[in-house]
């Protein structure tokens, strides 16, 4: 029997600043010494890694608010007449976080500078949610993973567990239903309304984190009752970064399996490679500071050995008789009734071949023998399933202005997928 497969996933995703990516945020007042509000202080934030900045002006409330913030290291600087200038560094921003910063200013020249080293994040105080985790890149990059599945990392996650066996979605979040949990990636939905598992499936290099969680959400997610996995994809930076792996397994060093005829074919491999940094094009272009780029490839081969059991007819059974057929839970004879003679057995239990339909002969020929012996299982085979995809992830980014900028990205995914029955064992 061949088997064959074929799945291709075509996304092409484009965003602005206007787009409500579910990416991180900085709000806060500003004050002077005597914690009287600034009106018209100007804020700014800068992404340390791309040196892109974003800025606002404080309202007739002394507030402010930058939204729209990849995950990263950033500075925040506040300047305002009359001040000296605020500058605080080393601020870590995570996937959908919404930091409350708030900044006290000293009467002074705006020459002069207050300079300070941000510390451990404080607990969140802008919204009610979210109890779960955060899963940074350096954490899905150290975790041992058998196919780089970054989704298992989430089964770390207090109340989150692996979907039942043969059901459908990758997991089960607070005991709701493994298919109410909900994945997005840069902010747009990225669930599979079929198999309620992630869609578009990044290699974990080009990742840069996910943040799964788990109740208190905003109500922005009322269509799934579990969880929430926000992932992120990363950007590139005025540096080149780029990272090449291949992980392989076979059966060299493997010992027969306990119920195989012999030590099966294993053969995995599975293999790419990620590039990031900004758009440069010598004599024609710089993109530093300004337009940027990631390249994601990977690719998946593996040829895997099976043993199956089966049951097949006897060659007493392709003569019709089933004398003796006893049933595996009482022990006793099997009753072969005749529809024809108002469903009374055929005496002995054999079915006169008079009766026997010659498709049914026909078809009996594909039939392989018994060759092994168990209860309720005659028939041993081996078969070998073959499974090979490829996959590639491009983005772009490129900033208009420190209120502008555009992110493409675009992924596309092939393969296919065959089984086929192998070599046939003597019982």
């Amino acid at each position: 029997m061949h088997i064959l497969t074929k799945a291709a996933c075509l996304a092409l995703f484009v965003s602005s600043v206007l787009s409500g990516q579910e990416l991180a945020s900085v709000t806060g007042v500003v004050m002077d010494s005597t914690k009287a509000v600034l009106v018209g202080a100007n804020v700014t934030i800068r992404n340390t890694n791309t040196n892109i900045a974003r800025s606002n002006l404080t309202n007739q409330d002394g507030f402010f608010t930058i939204t729209e913030l990849a995950p990263g290291s950033y500075e925040l600087t506040v300047a305002k007449p009359g001040f000296e200038t605020y500058r605080e560094s080393s601020i870590v921003l995570e996937t959908g976080q919404q930091l409350r910063n708030d900044v006290q200013m000293k009467v002074g020249s705006a020459s002069e500078t207050v300079s300070v080293v941000a510390e451990v994040a404080p607990l969140n105080t802008e919204n009610g949610q979210i109890k779960g985790a955060v899963i940074v890149q350096q954490e899905i990059q150290d975790m041992p993973l058998d196919g780089r599945d970054f989704t298992d990392i989430a089964f770390l996650v207090p109340g989150v567990v692996p979907g039942a066996q043969g059901g459908t979605g990758a997991m089960s979040v607070n005991g709701a239903r493994a298919d109410n949990t909900g994945f997005r990636l840069d902010g747009f939905d990225d669930r599979n309304a079929r198999g309620a598992a992630a869609q578009l499936r990044p290699n974990i290099d080009a990742l840069e984190e996910f943040r799964m969680e788990t109740s208190g959400f905003s109500a922005k997610y009322g269509n799934v009752a579990g969880g929430i996995m926000n992932m992120t994809l990363k950007t590139g930076t005025n540096q080149l970064h780029g990272t090449v792996f291949e992980y392989m397994r076979n059966d060299v060093f493997d010992g027969r399996g306990f119920f195989d005829p012999y030590r099966l074919a294993l053969h995995r491999n599975q293999f790419g490679a990620t590039a990031s940094g900004p758009v440069l094009i010598p004599k024609l272009y710089n993109g530093r500071d300004k337009t940027f780029f990631l390249v994601s490839w990977e690719s998946y081969r593996n040829t895997d050995g099976e043993t199956r059991l089966n049951n097949v007819p006897t060659t007493l059974e392709r003569a019709g008789n089933f004398k003796e057929d006893f049933s595996q839970i009482t022990g006793k004879p099997i009753a072969i009734l005749n529809p024809y003679n108002n469903y009374n057995p055929f005496p002995g239990d054999v079915i006169p071949k008079s009766l026997i339909d010659p498709i049914a002969n026909n078809v009996l020929k594909w039939y392989p023998l018994p060759n092994y012996v168990a209860p309720g299982l005659n028939y041993q085979a081996t078969t070998t399933a073959v499974a090979s995809w490829d996959s590639i992830l491009l983005k772009g980014d490129h900033r208009f202005s420190d209120r502008d900028s555009i992110s493409v990205r675009y992924s596309y995914r092939w393969g296919a997928q065959q089984r086929g029955v192998g070599r046939k064992q003597p019982g």
